[in-house]
């Protein structure tokens, strides 16, 4: 099979889903063993449309570096916020979950004009719909590495930058 890209393979893989709240997974990060209950527990308390958590940063060996945020309160992220803020660290599409209802609602992003990212547009949707909630809780490893889109596009560690092109 031919390489899709990954907005392409992301909306294929959720419109063979079913369930009310997607919880995606990149496949060179880890989930945490609680992320989904942690997840679900966040979905069915506030509402949210798209719960974002934070993240421990692991090199290619799955060696710590640090985390995305210092741990801090969790909480809903204003629709004021996000839509005067740049792109930031709450925003890492990796640790997204979103319910299905967003999809119903806003659809999917025109892979033309969005070939990857999206990471400041659905939590913009989010903030509209039903919330943007954020988790302090480390429940997820993200792996960085030069092979890593944001790398590619910034020829840098991953930063802010790379997610200029949504604004």
């Amino acid at each position: 099979t031919a390489n899709m890209g990954p907005m392409l393979h992301m909306i294929e893989a959720m419109d063979r889903c079913s369930g009310d709240l997607l919880v995606r997974g990149h496949g060179d990060d880890v989930q945490r063993p609680e992320r989904t209950r942690r997840t679900v527990q966040v979905f069915r308390e506030t509402g949210a449309s798209l719960i974002s958590s934070n993240a421990q940063r692991i090199d290619i060996h799955g060696q710590p570096i640090d985390l995305i945020l210092e741990p801090g309160p969790s909480g809903p992220v204003p629709l004021a916020e996000v839509a005067k803020s740049r792109w930031t660290w709450h925003m890492l599409g990796a640790t997204f979950s979103w319910s299905k209802r967003m999809l119903d609602v806003f659809g999917w992003f025109d892979p033309a004009l969005l070939g990857s990212g999206g990471d400041h547009v659905l939590p913009l949707r989010a903030a509209m719909l039903g919330g943007f909630h954020y988790v302090s809780d480390v429940l997820l490893d993200w792996r960085v590495h030069d092979g890593q889109v944001t790398r590619r596009l910034t020829g840098q560690p991953p930063d802010p930058r790379v997610f200029a092109n949504l604004h």
